[in-house]
């Protein structure tokens, strides 16, 4: 495990920062859309995937691969 935490599906997995103090390896995940996306498309989908992630079926399984956190309600390129 390369998070900070040891895995609910494997807690007695030490964690490599139990052996290397202040290690700690995440990844994240997002949607991207194409510059002139409409702000209401963007607005749906935001909608949809957020629902999408309160179900408990999708929790379930985004715990299964290894874990999940919510983040920020949207990134913003900062390219015109």
């Amino acid at each position: 495990m390369t998070g900070a935490q040891r895995s609910a599906l494997f807690p007695d997995l030490p964690t490599i920062s139990e052996f290397y103090p202040g290690y700690e390896v995440t990844i994240w995940l997002g949607l991207f859309a194409a510059a002139g996306t409409p702000e209401a498309l963007l607005a749906r989908l935001h909608a949809e995937v957020n629902k999408l992630l309160t179900e408990t079926e999708t929790k379930a399984r985004l715990n299964a691969a290894g874990g999940w956190r919510p983040t920020p309600p949207r990134l913003r390129s900062s390219r015109p």
